[in-house]
């Protein structure tokens, strides 16, 4: 028998396998909606489904579907449902995976959704990091543009690592690195950024390069 599940089939399965019990106050409700639990956990066929939806749906999630995936792998995730999804490369391959074809919104939201509401243990951030600005490093416009709103970005960040002070130095020495990777020339867009460290690290590295550029001129050149 085929069965045909979407990601709200899937949102909704995991939900009511986390927290079907939780507004059941009789004993009989409480065993009996543990049992159905225990049948959908133990369910292969089911399994199997959500997990090849899933893959098949990696590359072609659209900005609408976002928030859903984003409460299937964070906060509704099943480990036996989903035994066999690596949620790493799963947030990889949505950003990796035709990115030629995303927009100034999908990156946005992408961000939003899936680096400032939650950064468990199991992420590794700073590969998520590099990875979206990866996928726009090179496109000046989209560039440009992301930058242009990294005040928000920042306050996001930081409220999405409870203020956690290494994880946040790492997010504002990265962007501003990607920044500097656009040459001298095209950076004037950072005159509009606000934030406090951002500015302090821009100073920082116009700084270090003047003193490179004075150390070359002032070293002579050997006849």
């Amino acid at each position: 028998m085929y069965v045909l599940v979407k990601f709200v089939d899937i949102a909704f399965i995991l939900k009511y396998l986390k927290s079907g019990t939780s507004e059941i106050y009789d004993d009989a409700s409480v065993a009996a909606t543990r049992r159905i639990q225990k049948i959908f956990e133990s369910h292969n066929t089911l399994r199997n489904i959500i997990e090849n939806y899933l893959n098949s749906k990696n590359g072609h999630i659209s900005l609408n579907e976002f928030s859903i995936v984003r409460n299937i792998i964070f906060l509704h995730y099943n480990s036996y449902i989903l035994y066999n999804i690596n949620r790493q490369q799963f947030l990889s391959r949505t950003l990796l995976s035709r990115r030629d074809d995303r927009t100034i919104d999908y990156f946005l939201y992408w961000f939003k959704c899936f680096l400032c509401e939650y950064q468990p243990d199991w992420m590794n951030y700073k590969q998520c990091l590099q990875q979206w600005t990866q996928c726009f490093v090179d496109n000046r416009e989209i560039f440009k543009k992301i930058i242009e709103q990294v005040d928000v970005l920042i306050q996001r960040w930081t409220n999405a690592t409870l203020n956690d002070e290494k994880r946040l130095s790492f997010f504002v020495t990265h962007m501003v690195t990607r920044c500097f990777q656009q040459g001298k020339n095209n950076v004037s867009f950072l005159s509009l950024i606000k934030n406090v460290l951002f500015c302090y690290e821009t100073f920082l590295r116009i700084t270090e390069s003047f003193k490179i550029h004075r150390r070359r001129k002032q070293t002579p050149v050997a006849l």
